[in-house]
């Protein structure tokens, strides 16, 4: 019964206006980042600048706080130094 009123609720959010898809995607996006902060915290890593992008996304991130807040996430997590190099050659 749970899994068909999860899939209700899906279906739902898939048909909702544009706005609210919008803005239930900034939200996920937010939660992404700050559960990427927690896992850094938790390794005794700053995070201030991952609270403060989670914070900054907006509709379209524009600004690119997801991928900024991505990259300092691996790179921290691994203890990468530069993640675009290694990755790009």
């Amino acid at each position: 019964m749970a899994s068909l009123n999860k899939t209700k609720d899906l279906g739902l959010k898939l048909n909702s206006s544009i706005p609210l898809r919008k803005n239930l995607w900034q939200q996920t996006i937010q939660a992404k980042i700050n559960n990427q902060a927690a896992v850094l915290k938790e390794r005794n890593i700053a995070i201030q600048n991952m609270q403060h992008w989670a914070k900054q996304v907006t509709s379209g991130d524009t600004l690119n706080h997801e991928a900024r807040a991505a990259a300092y996430y691996w790179k921290n997590l691994f203890d990468i130094e530069d993640l675009y190099k290694k990755t790009t050659g």
